[in-house]
């Protein structure tokens, strides 16, 4: 009986020790979140994001501010611009290949074929799985998509074209190098 009684009695010590010691640390968990949201909330007070990244406290990226800088980024990541996309590739026409978003394409129930290519830049060619370069780009994947990386995918090395003709959704790759150097292993 005097066992079940310090039993009892170290388990209530217990819990109310540690519902002090949690009670505390949420308080300081809610304290900093309020904090941290307030800063944010802020917006009127930072003139540019220069200006904000000091006022809490960081170091702002090497040009951020520098449109130049921004204009060379965005390029780098592969878009181009709307005037370089071709009118039918932002478009649904289900007589052609047209631009899927990610989650279309992965949340597919139409139970068409979902195949992957990859697109090597360099030398403007398109392969499949097995290496094996696709004749007719325009009719299995529609030439003006491959202008379209990262614009509604989500990712810029990654485009997804479905063909409804085909019954074929494409998760395309892109890849800067040249098909015959990484392939056929000529320069």
């Amino acid at each position: 009986m005097g066992a079940a009684a310090g039993a009892a009695a170290g388990y209530f010590f217990a819990r109310k020790q540690l519902e002090a010691k949690y009670e505390a640390l949420y308080e300081a968990e809610v304290t900093t979140s309020k904090t941290l949201t307030s800063m944010f909330q802020k917006t009127a007070e930072y003139a540019s994001p220069v200006t904000a990244a000091a006022a809490l406290g960081v170091a702002p990226p090497e040009g951020l501010g520098n449109a130049e800088v921004a204009g060379r980024l965005v390029q780098s990541l592969g878009y181009r611009g709307k005037d370089s996309v071709g009118p039918d590739a932002l478009t649904r026409n289900r007589k052609r290949p047209y631009l899927l978003r990610a989650d279309e394409y992965f949340e597919s129930d139409n139970n068409f074929d979902q195949i992957t290519l990859t697109y090597y830049r360099g030398d403007d060619s398109l392969a499949d799985e097995a290496d094996q370069l696709v004749e007719d780009v325009d009719a299995v994947v529609g030439k003006a998509n491959l202008d379209c990386f990262g614009q509604i995918s989500g990712d810029p090395n990654i485009v997804y074209v479905r063909n409804e003709k085909l019954r074929a959704d494409y998760e395309i790759i892109l890849d800067h190098r040249t098909y015959k150097e990484l392939v056929t292993g000529l320069e």
